[in-house]
């Protein structure tokens, strides 16, 4: 737990906190990323409009429209298997010019790799990546691209 700070919170409770850019905060950050990623996949797979705006960043409608209609369409196709897992890429950089348009909310750009087997056609699942642009609101981290245009960025 090396780097790690105790700090004392508002109830008099001992807590500890990584130092931002720790590793330690970097793996932290990444499990939230990836149980977001998860509810990403189950709103599409259901096709439930209300979790997939659950999981996206009430700024980008484009991008809730566009998952919606993919939810929609992957309804019909018997899939045996369908997920986003984090990729182990570190993240990516993000312009300032892009994440000037999030204020202060904490931005970050990773690779995840999207996981899909059609039931009977599919032996194993085919994996692609997709660079997702995420943005940590009051809330929690949520999906504010997945395909935006950034250094490094890739998409099947």
């Amino acid at each position: 737990m090396a780097g790690l700070v105790l700090a004392v919170g508002t109830a008099g409770v001992l807590r500890v906190v990584a130092p931002a850019g720790s590793a330690d905060t970097d793996q932290t950050t990444r499990t939230e990323l990836q149980s977001l990623v998860d509810r990403w996949a189950d709103a599409v797979r259901s096709a439930d409009r209300d979790a997939l705006a659950s999981v996206i960043d009430p700024a980008a409608t484009a991008l809730l429209e566009a998952e919606t209609l993919r939810a929609e369409s992957l309804r019909a196709v018997p899939l045996a298997d369908f997920g986003y897992e984090m990729g182990p890429e570190p993240d990516l950089d993000v312009p300032t010019t892009l994440t000037a348009a999030f204020g202060a909310d904490p931005v970050r750009a990773h690779i995840v790799y999207l996981r899909y087997a059609v039931d009977g056609v599919d032996e194993e699942p085919t994996r692609r990546p997709v660079t997702a642009l995420f943005v940590e609101r009051s809330g929690g981290w949520l999906l504010a691209d997945d395909a935006p245009v950034i250094p490094g960025a890739v998409t099947w």
